[in-house]
């Protein structure tokens, strides 16, 4: 709005010495600021490699009765002609039944699938692949070189065996927690960066509705613009309640994870080591509307990216 006011005064005052002055001044920052928009419009939703690569990996790499679950499920299944596990349960309804009553373990005791796609490094809600790997029940196959990804092979011929309490007690050790507290505390904050939002809870958007009882996942990708290079800083998600009553913070899981497709469409190589995730209990946040914020800690003042979500969260 401020922006808004200043604009048309200088407007008004150039008018007066000359017209196409007065209209160049203020095209130029809109024609840079329209750019800058058009630039991280162009960054895909997500990592994105070439999913029709994977699934013609997998289709050569694997037998054709294996069963391979993953979260991003539809160029893969297609080129793989395999038979494809969505861990999310979109299209396997057993799952979508099991997500609902919130066992996240017996999935695998159900499908045992002989391969399991994940991100490397680990996305939130993939983060109990890890619990797999050191219980010796999935290894990860060597074969498969794709940046970002992970292809886990079943190590064992026995019956899968996971349960819900192992799963629970696991996630606790993992995960990060939201709190009222940061630390260090910060002095100041400004908007500042850039950045995206790419998932909520493994679904491509920039709202969602919650429960505090369910980890949140969060993923997507901010840098600090201003600094020499573009570097990424700290980063910590804010939930911030739509009354103003409530801040909640958490550091990110992963940071610095490649994204050449932002590093691409931004043309800047610096940019490679844009990527972040975050799983993150919501048992300290109340119920409510949130915004949620990317946020970069620089020393004692928070850079606040323009780039906002929202959350309703339920009990």
């Amino acid at each position: 709005m401020y922006s808004i006011k200043g604009a048309s005064h200088i407007f008004s005052a150039l008018k007066k010495i000359n017209l196409w002055l007065a209209v160049s001044v203020i095209l130029l920052p809109v024609s840079i600021i329209f750019y800058n928009n058009i630039q991280i419009t162009k960054v895909e939703r997500g990592p994105f490699p070439s999913y029709k690569e994977i699934g013609i990996w997998l289709k050569k790499n694997t037998t054709t009765d294996s069963k391979i679950a993953l979260v991003e499920i539809g160029t893969v299944g297609w080129y793989s002609e395999r038979y494809i596990i969505d861990i999310l349960g979109l299209v396997n309804p057993y799952n979508a039944k099991l997500i609902g009553e919130k066992k996240f373990a017996q999935w695998l005791e159900h499908y045992e699938p002989d391969y399991i796609l994940v991100h490397d490094p680990l996305w939130g809600h993939e983060i109990s692949a890890d619990m797999l790997i050191k219980k010796n029940l999935y290894k990860k196959d060597e074969r498969f070189d794709f940046k970002g990804y992970m292809l886990l092979k079943k190590a064992t011929s026995e019956k899968l065996s996971v349960t819900q309490e192992q799963f629970e007690e696991f996630q606790r050790q993992k995960l990060e927690n939201f709190s009222t507290i940061i630390e260090p505390k910060p002095l100041n904050e400004k908007l500042d960066g850039l950045c995206s939002l790419d998932t909520i809870n493994g679904s491509i958007t920039r709202s969602a509705t919650v429960s505090r009882k369910i980890p949140l996942s969060i993923s997507g990708w901010i840098v600090n613009n201003t600094a020499t290079g573009a570097t990424q800083e700290k980063v910590v998600i804010r939930l911030s309640s739509t009354d103003g009553s409530s801040l909640f913070y958490a550091s990110a899981s992963n940071q610095k994870i490649s994204r050449p497709d932002v590093a691409s469409a931004l043309r800047n190589p610096n940019f490679e080591k844009s990527g972040f995730n975050l799983m993150a209990t919501l048992k300290a946040v109340s119920t409510g509307q949130y915004n949620l914020e990317l946020i970069q800690l620089n020393n004692n003042t928070l850079l606040i990216c323009p780039d906002k979500g929202s959350l309703v969260i339920t009990e």
